[in-house]
């Protein structure tokens, strides 16, 4: 069954047992949660949801799974972090991790800047993705000198 994606976070903790998580991904499990990390929730797959983190991927029941707001940002995502009048310093990076505020209720980001994640956590309202225009045919060039 197909479903649309959408994030949560997964209430699951090792003393309530092992039954809610696939065996092979039992040690991945473990690493991952409990955590506030927001998981991109994919399908459904013989009677586990499908949830991805980047490059993680598990397969857990869907009972524990919390639904949070999305911002349409995700994994992966090249942003610009906005100056919002000095209070970040400003930069081009990746989105490398998600994670639930549960104050505040929302998503707050990790960027990867070139070959390290910046330790702080951005809002949504911080980050401006970038979208790469297509190129333009060659025939929209003619007449063209660089």
């Amino acid at each position: 069954m197909k479903i649309p994606h959408d994030y949560g976070v997964y209430l699951w903790w090792p003393e309530d047992g092992n039954a809610v998580v696939h065996p092979d991904d039992l040690k991945l499990a473990m690493e991952l949660i409990p955590s506030r990390r927001v998981f991109r929730r994919e399908k459904f797959l013989d009677g586990y949801v499908v949830l991805t983190d980047g490059s993680h991927r598990l397969r857990l029941q869907p009972a524990l799974f919390l639904p949070v707001q999305g911002d349409g940002l995700d994994i992966g995502n090249e942003v610009q972090v906005l100056s919002r009048c000095g209070q970040n310093r400003p930069f081009i990076g990746h989105i490398a991790h998600m994670f639930w505020h549960v104050r505040v209720k929302r998503i707050e980001y990790l960027v990867r800047q070139v070959d390290r994640v910046v330790p702080r956590r951005y809002s949504a309202a911080d980050l401006e993705r970038i979208e790469w225009v297509e190129r333009l045919p060659k025939e929209a060039l003619t007449g063209f000198v660089p």
